[in-house]
């Protein structure tokens, strides 16, 4: 081999090797970089592409009835997932109400519920029916809506294993999609909020909040209306004294439909039983009906005709006689014979012989119930009073209620009067008394007194 060639060969030689050494060092570097990588995302927490959580509508277009409770289950047992599910949802059935409408809906029954829920059914025809009936008169405005919706109650189960159930509605437009109307979640949100801030208020004792949130219409007797407002928060507080805190906090919603709520209260002062209290809205008014016990003021079964006393049903002057009401009233329009039934009964004689029977006595403006005896040729008549029933605003009891007074007058005395179905009780050794009141137009149609005591024929 001569020199020349002997040099090309070693140089060619040299760039092989340099080559194949290049091509090593590159491998080891790729492998080591590799290698790190490797150790690098070993020491990070694996992230995962979380799991989308919705209901597929099975016709391709919209989600049907019991897909649409479906999607509401889902949300409210997966309230971290709102915004996903919800985007999920046709935009047809979801384009009257936000994201954040939605959620605080969804937040609003998963609080409500307080547990998972289990299990959901409908409503039968009876119970739709009547849902609807409480909403068309609540809430006028939507009773086209009301009557478009079916009703369905979700059943949610705590750890004791023990099932409530809650109603929702699935509202429909008029061609029968199922969609999310935005009043109806608009008014079931405004009732929320108004139930939590009414028994916050409760528990923090805050007159001044409960007063505001009473006091929410213009009233033609503005100062009687204010009295009687501040006469029930009074009521109010007095009632709650008894409530702890946590008795305060731990009552149950157990109907939030628009117009319409129910509330629980399970844990009592008492230890036993349980009460309800009831939200509803019209016109935009929210009236609570509570029913604490009112006791008769003893003053309100006597009766006054012009300033001047005349009857009284407790005590020693719960006797009716001619001789003392005939000077004060004048000569009675009718005395009348009361058959068992206390109706008036035309065919029996007209003097009772001694007998002791039920009678009434009627003048201008007042009847009186009695039991004793009686001669209508005479004008003679004694027994002990049964009931007084006043008509005219001639008269009025001892605490100054009257026919044609407003009815706040009524709630400044007994500011739970409508709840006790406008019958106020006392007794006055041991006997029962009554003062019972009609009410049209807002004003006192009608006032009557009633005492137990009086034997029957």
């Amino acid at each position: 081999m001569t020199a020349p060639t002997r040099a090309r060969y070693l140089k060619r030689s040299r760039w092989i090797s340099l080559a194949f050494l290049l091509v090593f060092t590159v491998s080891v570097f790729l492998l080591s970089g590799c290698s790190l990588l490797d150790f690098v995302a070993s020491d990070r927490p694996v992230v995962e592409e979380e799991e989308e959580l919705f209901i597929k509508p099975e016709n391709g277009e919209y989600l049907n009835e019991i897909e649409s409770v479906r999607t509401l289950v889902l949300a409210i047992n997966n309230t971290d997932k709102i915004e996903s599910i919800w985007q999920h949802i046709p935009t047809r059935q979801r384009n009257e109400i936000s994201l954040s409408s939605f959620a605080s809906y969804v937040r609003i029954l998963n609080q409500v519920l307080q547990n998972n829920v289990v299990s959901f059914s409908e409503a039968s025809s009876d119970e739709t029916e009547a849902l609807r009936i409480n909403i068309s008169r609540s809430i006028p405005g939507l009773t086209a809506e009301a009557d478009r919706s079916s009703f369905w109650y979700l059943n949610s189960q705590g750890s004791n294993n023990q099932q409530e159930r809650f109603v929702i509605s699935v509202n429909h437009t008029p061609e029968g999609v199922p969609y999310f109307s935005a009043d109806w979640v608009a008014k079931q949100s405004f009732l929320y909020d108004y139930i939590r801030l009414y028994f916050s208020a409760l528990e923090e004792e805050n007159s001044a909040a409960l007063f505001d949130l009473l006091h929410q219409q213009q009233n033609p007797n503005l100062s009687s209306y204010e009295q009687a407002i501040r006469s029930r928060v009074s009521g109010l507080l007095t009632f709650y004294e008894e409530f702890s805190d946590m008795q305060l906090r731990s009552y149950r919603i157990a109907e939030l439909m628009p117009g319409n709520a129910r509330v629980i209260q399970s844990n009592l002062p008492s230890g036993s039983g349980s009460r309800t209290v009831a939200f509803r809205e019209s016109n935009s008014v929210i009236s609570v009906s509570e029913r604490i016990p009112q006791d008769l003021d003893l003053e309100d079964t006597e009766v006054h005709l012009n300033e001047f006393f005349s009857f009284r049903l407790e005590s020693i002057g719960r006797r009716l006689s001619s001789s003392s009401s005939i000077p004060t009233l004048g000569i009675p329009l009718d005395i009348r014979y009361l058959n068992e039934d206390e109706e008036e009964d035309e065919d029996l004689p007209e003097v009772t012989q001694g007998r002791e029977v039920n009678f009434r006595v009627t003048w201008p403006g007042i009847q009186i119930d009695a039991f004793g005896s009686f001669d209508t040729e005479m004008l003679t008549f004694d027994g002990i009073i049964k009931q007084i029933d006043l008509f005219y605003s001639d008269y009025e009891t001892g605490s100054g209620l009257s026919v044609g007074d407003p009815i706040n007058y009524l709630y400044i005395k007994y500011p739970f009067a409508r709840e006790n179905d406008y019958l106020i009780r006392g007794e006055d050794d041991g006997i029962g008394l009554t003062l019972a009141v009609q009410v049209e137009s807002d004003h006192i149609a009608r006032l009557s007194i009633l005492s137990d005591e009086a034997a029957l024929p």
